[in-house]
């Protein structure tokens, strides 16, 4: 496959974990149920799929300090993929998820700056902001709408060209 059919892939992969984190957030959370633990864990690789798929798709446009939220935003999500307990009064679930929605929304911010992947950045940052809220206010609302704009983060993030024209490259376009 070339390069170009990889990325589409991997974008892809995300945008169905995107669109089976959306549906997950009008599912009721049942402890110790395998079956949406399997459901979590397969929304958290997708979507790591399609993180790494818009990381190459924007290939050095986001500079350092993107690389680096990319890293973060990767790392973080990587830490939530399975069961999440709860030790020494620490959610780790929670505390993994809200380091991702953070560090998801500053490459959200170098993907702003660099021009590429807008309406998947801005629902990115949505997310965090909801997140946010909903850590201050414990609204379950707030929640149910960082998940739902983190899911359609990744279905807009699909949506791109995967190369952007000779235009918008040079800044002509733009």
């Amino acid at each position: 496959m070339a390069p170009d059919g990889q990325i589409r892939a991997l974008l892809l992969a995300g945008a169905v974990g995107g669109a089976l984190r959306i549906v997950a957030a009008f599912i009721t959370y049942t402890p110790e149920s395998a079956a949406l633990e399997a459901l979590y864990a397969a929304i958290d690789v997708a979507m790591m799929l399609g993180l790494i798929g818009v990381h190459l798709r924007t290939a050095g446009r986001a500079g350092v300090a993107g690389f680096a939220f990319f890293i973060l935003a990767l790392a973080t999500l990587a830490s939530i993929v399975g069961p999440d307990p709860t030790m020494f009064g620490i959610d780790f679930y929670r505390v993994g998820a809200s380091a991702f929605a953070l560090a998801l929304a500053g490459y959200a911010f170098a993907l702003i700056l660099a021009r590429v992947q807008a309406p998947a950045a801005m629902l990115w940052i949505s997310c965090a902001l909801f997140g946010v809220i909903a850590s201050l206010t414990g609204s379950a609302l707030a929640f149910l709408a960082a998940g739902v704009a983190l899911g359609f983060g990744f279905i807009a993030a699909q949506a791109m060209p995967t190369f952007p024209s000779r235009e918008i490259e040079s800044g002509e376009g733009a």
